[in-house]
């Protein structure tokens, strides 16, 4: 569903009166909603195997409904549009009951999810209160799809009737796919993107390269950088020949990766995004810079404050993200990042 645009306008022209009095405020919202996810994919911080580890911490140390309540009302102030995910949203028991306070709240919602539990839900509960889902498919052959996600052939099969359920339902949504080794020759041809768009009706895809991350051990899962090279080749030549679906990452993107090797951006601007993990901590600049010190819970702090945490200024001259399309997204300029927000809602 459309963004109100009064409200939409207000938050924009108070971000961007505040950026002329070089103050920093967020402009979108990420709720990783809880520590665990019932996959098992390696190149992701919540794809550890000790399901049962994951559970108690999950319970130990997730936000109750009441103070996920709190946390997203205090981002409606700033933000125009939000994404819950993390480990996986809707694994919650009160995951309804938050895409309704979101609603009443008047913060539009994308859901990112592996879509292995959608059918357990009401599908006209899900049409009324999520603007949009963003699926995380990797591959439209099975075996890749598995290998990259950690699961076993009865769960793809699953995940795939519920994207069907969708299509069938006519539910607003878009796939994510993590680019990995072992599906990249799909992008290469194309491949990807004409069984995606045939077999299950989706209009819109962003495509991610698998990024390193701290802790997670995953660095064979990156493809080799001429690999890389034609993917980003293959991506273009796809985008420039075909109207659907359509590619959410913007060309420059892509010609970028095709002309240096990575993507380029002068300044890191993941300060335009408030990410919120699920013990309501905000780590401040970001994942990689951020040391215990320098965490923040978003219910004992307000967002400004936060936001004005000399920290932030770490930020400046970090390329430490290579390939990472949220942070080269969030360098770009305010009517680029507008521009994929609209994209995606």
């Amino acid at each position: 569903m459309p963004l109100e645009a009064g409200r939409t306008l207000k938050i924009i022209a108070n971000w961007s009166f505040s950026r002329a009095q070089r103050r920093k405020l967020p402009l979108a919202a990420v709720f990783s909603m809880t520590h665990y996810c019932n996959f098992m994919c390696p190149m992701c911080p919540f794809g550890d195997p000790d399901k049962a580890r994951q559970l108690k911490l999950a319970a130990e140390h997730n936000m109750s409904t009441e103070q996920w309540k709190g946390a997203m009302t205090k981002a409606a102030r700033y933000c125009i549009w939000s994404f819950m995910e993390g480990g996986e949203p809707t694994s919650r028991q009160d995951f309804i009951e938050l895409v309704q306070h979101l609603r009443n709240i008047h913060l539009p919602v994308t859901v990112v999810t592996n879509g292995s539990l959608l059918h357990n839900f009401d599908v006209d509960v899900l049409r009324q209160n999520v603007d949009k889902f963003c699926l995380s498919i990797d591959s439209t052959f099975k075996d890749s799809y598995c290998r990259i996600r950690g699961v076993p052939p009865e769960v793809h099969d699953r995940v795939m009737s519920n994207l069907q359920m969708l299509d069938e339902h006519n539910i607003n949504r878009y796939v994510n796919a993590v680019i990995t080794k072992w599906n990249a020759d799909e992008f290469i041809t194309g491949e990807y993107f004409d069984r995606i768009h045939k077999e299950f009706g989706i209009g819109l895809v962003t495509p991610t390269l698998v990024e390193d991350r701290v802790g997670v051990a995953h660095e064979t899962l990156s493809p080799d950088t001429e690999t890389i090279r034609k993917v980003a080749q293959g991506i273009l030549r796809y985008r420039s020949t075909h109207e659907a679906p359509r590619i959410g990452v913007p060309a420059l993107y892509w010609k970028q990766i095709v002309d240096f090797g990575r993507p380029m951006f002068k300044e890191c601007g993941v300060w335009k995004g408030l990410t919120v993990l699920a013990d309501g901590s905000v780590r401040v600049p970001c994942w990689k810079l951020a040391v215990p010190t320098q965490s923040y819970n978003i219910l004992e702090h307000d967002i400004e404050e936060i936001w004005n945490m000399p920290e932030w200024e770490n930020l400046k001259g970090c390329h430490e993200c290579e390939h990472l399309t949220c942070i080269w997204l969030s360098s770009q300029n305010i009517a680029t990042g507008l521009q994929c927000i609209r994209n995606i809602s």
